[in-house]
């Protein structure tokens, strides 16, 4: 008896969720999903309110990637790139300067090392490193137009999105030293209606592992690699069964899908964290699911519409990024402005340090600007 009968009979005996296993698929029963509150899953919820320059304002963060305590963010609308402390204040900004040598014009996606970064600029159709003090260090050529990248030893990865221009894969590798270019995972060009979809997330490395994951954008599958040699491993697809958004609908506006309990268009999120997984599901309009998997994809909780009994705030939204024990979601600062209000409005809350309320009145001048903020939530599963 393989592991996956095993933990079937197990979800059938305990009836506490449902999943299924068999080669490249994972099966959720979203309707076996349990109604919980934050501190079934969370031991804490922080409120970071980022800075924001007058001389170079955060305009609209995308990506967000957090390394060795601190936050780094791509503004995909100004082509900066932002360092924060993980308290939110601002430690450097790198600038696009230009088209010429150890410069760059836009920025499509960037990774972060321990004494450095390297930026993508596929306009230029080069790579250019930096230190963490925003000072160029080199620059070199690749012969690719990619959204996203992966930069191992001695070897890059790209995804170049379901266009015909991914030559027949989702993913190309690069060997660094001869520039041979190797189509990784092939595609029947099933999903070319998604065109460009590009997700926040890009390549994502698991903590204690050698393994790289890939949240493929506007679908249910998460692709695998071996981050050593980015050779490929598996791509995992996650089946909804009778709520899998149908192919027919794939890529176009759905009217049906603002009802609360329609289809899942897609994976919302699927993060690494130490030891396991955490996997958001959108479900229609208004049903939101909080699944934690195991290193091995076996269920660890599968809650939904959780309510936040830790501090009373309303989060609906997407998560952004991770760390080995927590979650962060980005937000605008006047969303939740609006939202504590609405929340709070007809409560008498008692202000003590370090909660929501204290951060609402030490920041509420702010709060009412066009800034944003990081919530923080330290995973307890």
């Amino acid at each position: 008896m393989n592991r996956y009968t095993i933990f079937i009979l197990l979800l059938l005996l305990f009836s506490c969720g449902a999943k299924e296993a068999s080669e490249g698929v994972i099966s959720i029963d979203l309707e076996k999903s349990i109604d919980g509150k934050f501190s079934d899953l969370f031991e804490s919820i922080e409120y970071v309110l980022l800075d924001n320059p007058d001389e170079s304002p955060l305009v609209w963060p995308y990506t967000l990637k957090y390394h060795a305590g601190n936050f780094w963010m791509r503004d995909i609308s100004t082509n900066m790139i932002f360092k924060y402390s993980g308290n939110g204040k601002i430690l450097g900004v790198i600038r696009p300067m230009g088209k010429g040598p150890l410069e760059y014009f836009q920025a499509d996606d960037f990774q972060v090392f321990q004494d450095s970064i390297v930026l993508k600029d596929s306009y230029l159709k080069k790579f250019i490193s930096f230190d963490h003090f925003g000072t160029p260090i080199r620059e070199y050529k690749f012969p690719l137009n990619s959204l996203h990248f992966h930069k191992g030893d001695g070897y890059t990865l790209h995804f170049s999105g379901f266009t015909q221009r991914n030559e027949g894969y989702l993913f190309q590798r690069i060997a660094e030293a001869t520039k041979d270019q190797l189509g990784v995972f092939p595609t029947d060009g099933s999903k070319e209606k998604l065109g460009n979809a590009e997700g926040p997330q890009g390549f994502l490395s698991v903590p204690d592992s050698e393994k790289l994951i890939y949240l493929l954008p506007q679908t249910r599958e998460i692709a695998f690699f071996d981050g050593t040699k980015g050779s490929p491993i598996s791509i995992l697809e996650f089946d909804y069964g009778a709520y899998n958004l149908p192919e027919e609908l794939i890529g176009q506006r759905r009217g049906k899908n603002d009802e609360p309990n329609s289809y899942v268009e897609a994976n919302g999120a699927f993060l690494p964290l130490k030891n396991k997984y955490f996997l958001f599901v959108k479900q229609g309009k208004e049903n939101f699911h909080y699944v934690f998997l195991d290193q091995d994809f076996s269920l660890l909780a599968q809650y939904q519409n959780l309510e936040n009994d830790l501090d009373g705030f309303d989060l609906k939204s997407f998560p952004w990024a991770s760390n080995e024990q927590e979650i962060f979601y980005l937000m605008r600062s006047v969303k939740f402005y609006n939202a504590y209000v609405e929340i709070f409005a007809n409560q008498k809350v008692k202000i003590f340090p370090n909660t929501i309320h204290d951060f609402f009145q030490r920041n509420k001048e702010k709060l009412v600007d066009d800034n944003w903020m990081i919530i923080r939530l330290k995973a307890k599963v």
